[in-house]
């Protein structure tokens, strides 16, 4: 929900950079200055010019969220040290024949910005691979890196399985 309901300054972040890049906090709490400011246009809080670390960009949700009063996202800083940690299976693997589709779906979720999956991932003319090759060809060198790092999890597995290791995922 907090991601789909996302302020516009933040449409642009794929699902990885919106929870990697940003957390939620207290209006009350981050809006202390008096001196605060909200751009009604694009929803950004903006604070005090100051000496020191720069103010983080707070962006409001939309006003189609349950805690839009209440709530908002903060942006951190350029060279943050935050990792995501996926909870469950692991991602599909994208030489699987039988996950094909859902591994197109599962990659277009992860790295294409959307606010419904129904309507944002692909044209409903459109197969996931198609709609996933498309994607990939105006990919940024990191989404690429991205896919790239989850499919070497599946060969490095392939690897000790060959090699007679008892691999469990």
């Amino acid at each position: 929900m907090d991601y789909v309901h996302r302020g516009e300054a933040l449409s642009n972040l794929n699902i990885i950079d919106f929870f990697v890049n940003t957390y939620e906090a207290d209006i009350d709490k981050t809006c202390q200055h008096k001196s605060m400011v909200i751009d009604d246009e694009t929803d950004l809080l903006r604070g005090p010019k100051r000496w020191g670390k720069p103010f983080h960009e707070r962006v409001r949700y939309l006003t189609s969220h349950p805690k839009y009063k209440s709530k908002l996202c903060i942006v951190w800083s350029q060279h943050h040290n935050t990792l995501p940690n996926f909870i469950g299976q692991y991602f599909a693997c994208g030489d699987d024949e039988e996950q094909k589709s859902f591994y197109y779906a599962s990659m277009l979720t992860l790295l294409k910005p959307w606010r419904d999956l129904r309507t944002d991932l692909k044209h409903p003319n459109q197969t996931w691979e198609e709609a996933f090759n498309i994607f990939c060809s105006f990919a940024s060198p990191r989404e690429l890196r991205i896919l790239s790092n989850i499919q070497y999890f599946h060969k490095c597995e392939a690897a000790a399985k060959c090699n007679g290791f008892n691999v469990t995922v």
